[in-house]
């Protein structure tokens, strides 16, 4: 992680902050879920997530196909 930070710099620290929100953020998500059912999770995750996740791939993929020189920003 140390050689990580000294190679990327403030850039690299960011990113990591960024993956730290992911994990807890996850985390979060499957602690509420065990509040409810296995039907809703299944419906919600069937018309909601899926879809949503669908979407944002084919907006990226979309986007560099336009842009191939921004592939180093990309998801």
């Amino acid at each position: 992680m140390v050689k990580f930070i000294k190679k990327t710099g403030i850039e690299g620290w960011l990113s990591l902050g960024g993956v730290v929100l992911s994990i807890t953020g996850v985390e979060t998500m499957f602690a509420n879920l065990g509040h409810f059912s296995a039907l809703p999770i299944k419906i919600a995750f069937t018309c909601l997530v899926y879809p949503c996740l669908i979407l944002a791939y084919m907006g990226e993929a979309a986007f560099l196909s336009r842009h191939h020189e921004d592939i180093e920003r990309s998801f």
